[in-house]
């Protein structure tokens, strides 16, 4: 699932699939499919889809503020098992 996260937050920080594809060196379909599980997973929509644009629902920002400290305490713990 941290996977999944890492993805979101990209997709959150871009505000697109293809150029969060391109930056974590994947396919777009396959970033899509990833959110879309993420999503199933947490039964929610995080984005809010349009042709013009992709948003963040409201859950989708409780998500992401969430997720972005998640990450850090995840990176720290395994940083500090290297150690």
């Amino acid at each position: 699932m941290l996977a999944a996260i890492r993805i979101f937050l990209k997709v959150a920080e871009l505000g697109s699939f293809s150029k969060a594809a391109k930056v974590v060196n994947m396919a777009p379909s396959s970033v899509t499919r990833c959110i879309d599980s993420l999503e199933n997973q947490l039964q929610t929509a995080l984005f809010k889809r349009s042709t013009r644009q992709l948003i963040l629902t409201e859950k989708g920002q409780i998500f992401l503020d969430g997720a972005s400290k998640l990450l850090v305490e995840a990176d720290s713990l395994c940083a500090s098992m290297t150690e």
